[in-house]
């Protein structure tokens, strides 16, 4: 992998060692500086601390998001903002966060750099064999963030389960639900446009 030359070093240190033993995460700093020195690339994300592969993931994934895309498409109101996949989010903390879900929808139709999570309407993960990440550490970091709501795709379960009115300053969501594939859904930003869980899903194997 090519270094990129001409790298602005940080003025302060990246990794500060603590005074007791124990480990250290990874920081968003740390990740920006990664980043913009080449040192690291494909596709992954910044979850308490760790970096985790978004690389590789399997067909009925990739079909399920790309079904997503066609569905918030097709909603009116959301054609003058911005859907878009794989982005990563700026939760505006210095901490080991840097969630990138797998579709988004944004307030504004043009953005600059990494979008803010009070810029992000809708976040949707569709979890296949990230159960634990998506509906347990991550609901506090999208909460925390400011995100307007946040679905879980469950596609093992055939369910989605939907958060909504956050409280930045606790990190939690007031309202959880969950829903079976019989069921409808709609974003709360577009309540008019509902549609079935299972047609969100991919076909029974």
């Amino acid at each position: 992998m090519p270094v990129r030359e001409n790298i602005t070093l940080p003025t302060e240190p990246v990794v500060i060692i603590p005074d007791e033993p124990g480990e250290i995460g990874y920081t968003t700093v740390m990740l920006d500086f990664l980043e913009n020195s080449g040192l690291i690339e494909g596709r992954y994300e910044l979850i308490g601390g760790k970096i985790y592969s978004k690389m590789g993931q399997n067909l009925r994934h990739s079909q399920t998001v790309a079904q997503l895309m066609r569905y918030l498409d097709r909603i009116e109101v959301f054609q003058e903002r911005r859907v878009v996949s794989d982005t990563s989010i700026d939760t505006g903390t210095p901490g080991g966060n840097q969630p990138a879900p797998d579709v988004i929808v944004l307030r504004e139709s043009l953005m600059k750099g990494k979008p803010l999570g009070t810029d992000v309407l809708l976040a949707i993960e569709v979890s296949d064999t990230t159960q634990t990440r998506d509906l347990q550490a991550k609901p506090p970091v999208y909460a925390g963030s400011g995100i307007a709501e946040y679905w879980v795709l469950d596609l093992p379960r055939r369910a989605i389960t939907t958060y909504r009115n956050p409280d930045v300053a606790t990190g939690t969501w007031g309202t959880m639900t969950t829903l079976a594939e019989t069921q409808t859904v709609a974003p709360e930003s577009a309540p008019e446009n509902s549609v079935k869980v299972s047609d969100l899903l991919p076909p029974v194997e």
